[in-house]
């Protein structure tokens, strides 16, 4: 018969046996600590700063002294520019329209262009390069005695845009070229590119010029023109 004590010893081997084979079972390493639980993955976030725009803030519209709602809006400004008894032909004929914009803070802005013409007698007088005379036009509002008036001035594109002109003459058998400036050089050199009226519509002013005496002119001849201030 067994002991106490080697019956006792006998029962902790069998339970430790026990407790082995139930390891090996669940396929876990009794000597190895358990295992952990990763650490959820945080995702990456990029953090971009962006520098907030600039806040516009427009210019204040100039305080003026007088009341420009009465003639702010659009106006036209008509040309009819005739040169005759010139060198190139009988007569040379130019018009514009310029379209004209009055704003309430007394500025003028706008924009046209000159359309030539030419008729010769016998020939056949020709444009060959019907390329517009573009120009826009700036200009200023002010109060005289009452009225508001407008200072303002033609600027060309180009001063220096040539002209094309050719005439056919049966009667002298031959044919008769002109490529150069004509107008811009005239209106320059008579200082008809600036003009200061009253705004009210249905005026009209006329000048004339004898080109011949002119340095400037490349044609010379007879230069009478009208214009026309009327509301858009």
């Amino acid at each position: 018969m067994m002991s106490a004590i080697q019956q006792i010893a006998t029962r902790l081997a069998l339970l430790g046996l026990v407790m082995v084979l139930a390891a090996c079972n669940s396929g876990a390493d009794p000597t190895q600590p358990p295992p952990t639980t990763p650490a959820p993955t945080v995702p990456l976030v990029v953090t971009r700063i962006v520098t907030p725009r600039p806040t516009y803030t427009p210019l204040p519209t100039p305080t003026l002294d007088y009341d420009t709602d009465l003639v702010a809006g659009g106006w036209v400004l008509r040309y009819s520019v005739t040169i005759t008894d010139s060198t190139l032909a009988d007569e040379l004929r130019y018009t514009a329209a310029a379209d004209l914009t009055v704003n309430l803070d007394g500025s003028i802005t706008g924009s046209g262009h000159f359309s030539p013409s030419i008729t010769d007698s016998p020939c056949n007088a020709q444009v060959t390069d019907r390329t517009p005379l573009a120009f826009v036009v700036e200009g200023a509002t002010r109060p005289v005695d009452g009225a508001i008036w407008a200072d303002v001035r033609l600027l060309p594109d180009n001063p220096h845009q040539a002209e094309a002109y050719t005439l056919i003459c049966p009667d002298y058998n031959d044919v008769r070229e002109h490529s150069g400036p004509v107008l811009w050089p005239a209106l320059i050199a008579l200082d008809r590119l600036e003009w200061s009226f009253a705004l009210r519509s249905g005026q009209s002013f006329t000048f004339a010029a004898d080109l011949s005496q002119d340095a400037a002119s490349a044609v010379g001849g007879l230069l009478e023109a009208e214009v026309r201030l009327s509301r858009n």
